[in-house]
């Protein structure tokens, strides 16, 4: 088990980076390692269909579908950085982020690589650190608006670039909607006002998940609703609670292929919705135990690439790196009711096949 745990958290650092609590509470709980095989299901390149079933679900899926959008983020915006630097051309109109005016790039000043050139509104020049390319944004022209004063350089980092330990400064124009999700969107509401990340290396660094600000809600043509505030970005988790929507984002072309997470097998109306949505996007459902049947009729169901995958975690896997004795008494947070729950099952893992970080690359 314990290179289990280490490959997840080497294939995903949030796993050790980061706590959850609740609001109210004064410490945080370290994630446990089994999140990481949700993680892995979620990054599996699709299409797939697989299944996780627990003892308690609580507001493990919920935390899931979040921590998955924060990881692919993270690692979208290192690629984004390698690449930002060669995007514009001497003339480009461009807005820097976070900001409302927008200049004419003139390049980088010859006697002074590391700056860029910015025209401004009155005819003069300001000067931008290239170092900083990354808050450059292309914007519509003609007009320069652009001012001569005000600090550039100098601005208010959102939260999700202190969670992450990035400098984006709200240009998320490169990231995209992860997730869609299948919930109750009232309950989804009320778990990101009551749920706190915080990162382990300073913990100054907490926030709600709502105040991240990479949550939104899926509308009925399967567009996602509208942008994050301050971002040029998309809402990296969008939530529907409606089975006809979900399918219609799966199969939207504005949305590059999301991974769909089904956190309430209740609101999947018909196998026909399963079947969609299972040929077109990487899959993954979590269910209790109170709702098996539902998942073995789906379980019988045939895709060009296969059946749909079901994963029953028993007490080892649910308390993978736990001190159980902790769990016991009752004090790990967000999980309490899960792993009290696993305590009472036997420790094995009914699935086909061996425990190790399921669909994708390791």
């Amino acid at each position: 088990m314990g290179n289990l745990i280490e490959q997840l958290q080497t294939r995903f650092p949030l796993l050790k980076e980061l706590e959850v609590g609740c609001s109210g509470r004064t410490q945080g709980d370290a994630l446990p390692a089994f999140v990481g095989l949700f993680l892995a299901a979620m990054s599996a390149a699709g299409p797939a269909a697989c299944c996780f079933i627990l003892p308690r679900k609580d507001q493990v899926g919920k935390l899931v579908s979040v921590l998955y959008a924060l990881s692919s983020v993270k690692r979208d915006f290192a690629k984004f950085l390698s690449d930002s630097d060669s995007q514009f051309n001497c003339g480009d109109f461009v807005r820097v982020q976070p900001g409302k005016g927008v200049f004419r790039f003139l390049g980088v000043y010859p006697e002074y690589p590391t700056l860029f050139r910015l025209l401004c509104s009155c005819g003069s020049e300001r000067a931008f650190p290239r170092a900083l390319v990354k808050r450059m944004v292309a914007a519509s022209g003609p007009r320069i608006t652009g001012k001569f004063r005000g600090s550039l350089v100098n601005v208010q980092k959102p939260p999700i670039d202190f969670m992450l330990e990035m400098e984006s400064c709200g240009n998320l124009g490169f990231a995209h909607t992860y997730t869609i999700v299948l919930d109750t969107q009232s309950h989804f509401k009320e778990f990101a006002e009551n749920t706190l990340l915080t990162r382990t290396r300073n913990r100054a660094d907490s926030f709600r998940v709502a105040d991240l600000e990479i949550l939104s809600c899926v509308n009925d043509d399967g567009s996602v609703e509208g942008q994050v505030a301050g971002s040029l970005g998309s809402p990296l988790v969008a939530i529907t609670s409606s089975i006809d929507s979900l399918v219609a984002a799966a199969l939207s072309h504005s949305i590059r292929r999301p991974t769909v997470l089904i956190n309430d097998l209740h609101l999947l109306k018909s196998p026909q919705h399963f079947d969609t949505i299972a040929e077109k996007c990487n899959l993954v459902l979590l269910a209790a135990h109170t709702e098996l049947e539902t998942v073995n009729n789906l379980a019988k169901r045939q895709f060009p690439y296969g059946k749909l995958k079901i994963w029953r975690l028993g007490k080892n896997e649910v308390q993978i790196g736990q001190d159980v004795s902790h769990n016991r008494d009752g004090h790990a947070g967000l999980f309490r009711d899960v792993f009290a729950a696993s305590l009472n099952l036997q420790p094995k893992l009914t699935h086909r096949g061996s425990l190790r970080a399921p669909c994708g690359p390791a």
